[in-house]
């Protein structure tokens, strides 16, 4: 990892669709149904230089320096056009001293909107719309290994919740 680097992105994609097919979904957001660490329903990505293990795999291992900013950000496997995935919770099972409760984050952030002229993509301008952006944050606080669960909602396009799951990944804070 870059010795200058001090924020790590977690992309986590979820198969919404195929989690829905295997899985009963829970009502209860207290009460999701475990997926355990089904390495073929959730796909984590960060940085190549800060993979230790698990690229693409619900069993990410992410090398985190102390005082590093932890990000996850989750989307469903279709970019949450048919599926949508909200990560709804997260809660430690052992490292818990060794990264800052991951809180929910909600800034403003402004992003190009693709503009088309016919079957061409027009770059230049690129209009911007503001949205509101959703992560949940933490900060590494020593060195070890975390496992943790995640929470989180599967919803349809009218944002209904369909149902509550979660799954137990790690990170190790070297």
């Amino acid at each position: 990892m870059s010795e200058t680097e001090n924020l790590i992105d977690i992309l986590v994609v979820i198969d919404a669709e195929s989690v829905m097919q295997q899985f009963t979904p829970s009502s209860d957001a207290g009460k999701p149904t475990s997926i355990g660490s089904n390495p073929n329903l959730i796909y984590m990505f960060v940085k190549w230089d800060e993979v230790i293990s698990g690229d693409a795999s619900s069993g990410l291992s992410v090398s985190v320096s102390p005082n590093n900013i932890i990000r996850w950000r989750g989307t469903s496997l279709a970019l949450n056009t048919h599926y949508s995935v909200v990560l709804t919770a997260c809660e430690f099972t052992q490292g818990q001293n060794l990264i800052s409760s991951p809180a929910p984050i909600t800034p403003s952030v402004s992003v190009p909107l693709p503009q088309l002229n016919g079957n061409v993509v027009v770059t230049n301008p690129l209009p911007l719309q503001n949205i509101q952006d959703f992560y949940f944050q933490s900060v590494a606080l020593d060195t070890g290994k975390v496992t943790y669960t995640f929470s989180f909602a599967v919803t349809n396009n009218d944002g209904n919740v369909l149902g509550y799951f979660k799954w137990d990944p790690s990170l190790v804070v070297s």
